[in-house]
């Protein structure tokens, strides 16, 4: 079973976004660089991703200071830029709006054409 590595932090939210960014600074580059890696296959060139990044760290620091401030000590103590770390923590997002850029370039009628792909979910409630 593999091992998932603990970490337990105190201070202030850039404290612990500090502490975890110096823990886990390898796995953090590597997580970007494999973000990067999926957006430039799906279109999402890097320069483009940080400046959706950007957008993401600004509107996340406008609803909540204490997760910027988190990010920015993560930023920190990983050695890495804070629109790294948005970029991270907006992933899905960005993946979503990626989704949301290929429909509109598709156009309706070619999206009609695709096969069904992804999951379906099904649930019955038994008495």
């Amino acid at each position: 079973m593999t091992h998932i590595p603990l970490l337990t932090t105190e201070g202030d939210a850039y404290a612990c976004g500090f502490a975890h960014g110096q823990r886990f600074a390898r796995e953090i580059a590597d997580n970007i660089a494999t973000y990067l890696r999926r957006f430039a296959a799906s279109g999402l060139h890097q320069d483009a991703a940080f400046a959706e990044a950007a957008r993401w760290r600004k509107a996340i620091a406008a609803h909540n200071g204490a997760y910027a401030e988190e990010m920015r000590g993560i930023a920190d103590g990983s050695g890495q830029n804070e629109e790294s770390i948005a970029l991270l923590n907006g992933r899905y997002e960005l993946a979503f709006t990626l989704f949301g850029q290929e429909a509109r370039s598709e156009g309706v009628a070619e999206l009609a054409e695709v096969a069904p792909d992804g999951c379906t979910t099904f649930a019955c409630r038994l008495r």
